[in-house]
């Protein structure tokens, strides 16, 4: 059985540094768990398309093309979690604080852009050298993040898989407008934008259609916004975790996991089943099966320290500079195991998912990372 791959140069907020010590030190110390969440989801994002773009239809009898979209929704959709997740936590002491919504803002720019711009600059000059570069408005919409639809009829940038990161920029934008307000007057302002968008969107589109968006209007209401709100009202809930729950709570660990796989697997098992009803019931699996994730990160527990786990956590910190190339290193990985004539699925599915983190990991440390320094941007684990 042979994979072999067709992959168009394209291909979701992330990356930071956690430390190895107990999360009860502060509610605004870094989440180890978040760390490797990273880390897994990436490896779903990667998965989703090598699958995805793999000759290979079925192995014993199982529909790849299922799992890998099953694979790809749950990645980019616990992005979002993480993202709300994160933003919540580092920012519960910043609402109605007077140039908090600047600095937030101001912030997640530097964190954001400047990888995100290089590696688009780089794919629109390889481009030029084959191919008629797309139009002017869709490469400035692109570096604007503004979701618009191309000339496929897709709301995708010039490089697709940061269609995720305009999403995160609606994000940055409601979350620093609810920072205006004190904290439980944001908190419900936040929640009531989300439900409003949502509530647009029910407007313009049924929850039975789950064909992808194809105007402005469908891609700023999708339900996949909601996930991003959820993961924000989790984080809420993290001091609270902290102060009533013991530093490893196994019974609600294990009911949470229990609840997260029973959503991935029951969305999994009948994503292959053709009618739309059932579809829209795996995707929303997804949406919880995401939150849940969250949840189960939130509760109190102690980093270990051990080489897995140091490096575990840098992959974490390299999730960001992943997604954003996974795809190139896809396309060049599928090129080295047809050099190596390895002919085992499974062994070249591995050695694909292998390849494509080292490949992320190393484009963190020799650009991403200095590409932040020169943005005077202070780590993670230390914003306010």
């Amino acid at each position: 059985m042979s994979l072999s791959v067709n992959i168009p140069i394209s291909l979701q907020d992330v990356g930071s540094r956690a430390r190895d010590r107990p999360i009860q030190a502060s509610k605004h110390a870094p989440l180890y768990s978040i760390q490797i969440l990273r880390c897994l989801v990436a490896s779903f994002v990667i998965m989703d398309h090598i699958l995805l773009y793999s000759a290979t239809e079925e192995i014993y009898g199982v529909n790849l093309k299922s799992i890998a979209w099953m694979f790809g929704d749950l990645g980019v959709e616990t992005f979002f979690a993480i993202s709300g997740c994160l933003m919540m936590v580092t920012s519960q002491d910043a609402f109605g604080r007077r140039g908090a919504p600047a600095t937030f803002i101001r912030k997640r720019f530097q964190r954001l852009i400047p990888l995100y711009w290089f590696i688009t600059a780089l794919l629109l000059f390889a481009i030029v050298r084959k191919h008629p570069l797309p139009p002017m408005n869709e490469i400035l919409a692109s570096f604007l993040f503004l979701p618009v639809t191309n000339a496929l009829g897709e709301v995708r940038p010039v490089l697709p898989q940061g269609w995720t990161l305009n999403y995160e920029m609606l994000f940055y934008l409601i979350f620093a407008f609810s920072l205006l307000f004190a904290k439980r007057t944001g908190v419900i302002v936040l929640c009531a934008v989300f439900l409003a968008l949502f509530g647009i969107g029910l407007s313009q589109k049924s929850l039975l259609d789950t064909r992808s968006a194809s105007t402005t209007l469908e891609f700023c209401t999708d339900p996949i916004i909601l996930t991003f709100l959820g993961g924000a009202l989790a984080g809420l809930l993290r001091p609270m975790l902290a102060a009533r729950l013991p530093a490893t709570s196994p019974a609600l660990g294990l009911a949470l996991l229990a609840a997260f796989l029973l959503c991935f697997v029951g969305g999994l098992a009948i994503l292959t089943d053709d009618s739309v009803p059932r579809s829209v019931f795996a995707k929303w699996s997804v949406h919880v099966a995401a939150v849940l994730a969250i949840l189960i990160c939130l509760i109190p527990h102690r980093a270990p320290e051990t080489p897995v786990a140091r490096a575990l956590n840098l992959l974490g910190d390299a999730s960001f500079s992943t997604y954003l190339v996974h795809t190139f290193a896809i396309r060049w990985g599928f090129m080295l195991v047809g050099a190596l004539s390895i002919d085992q699925a499974f062994a070249r599915i591995l050695l694909l998912l292998v390849f494509a983190n080292l490949f992320g990991l190393a484009v963190h440390v020799v650009l991403e990372r200095p590409l932040l320094r020169a943005f005077r941007f202070r780590p993670f684990a230390r914003r306010a």
